[in-house]
């Protein structure tokens, strides 16, 4: 109705998987912080799985290619 476009993505992994380099990393729910051992990121794990979610709703409707 405002011009958006809503874009429906799978939250699997979202807050394992770095936004950065993509390598999955396991933590569990009590782990508040993402902290990448391969590129060296440190976001909030929710900041991680909005980037991700973010990005993957990007690659869906085709504005940024699929990795």
């Amino acid at each position: 109705r405002n011009g958006g476009q809503l874009v429906k993505v799978k939250p699997h992994f979202t807050t394992q998987d770095c936004s950065g380099c993509g390598k999955r990393v396991k933590k569990s729910l009590s782990i508040r912080t993402h902290a990448c051992p391969d590129c060296g990121l440190v976001l909030d794990r929710d900041h991680n799985a909005a980037l991700n979610i973010e990005k993957a709703g990007l690659v869906q409707i085709g504005l940024i290619p699929a990795i």
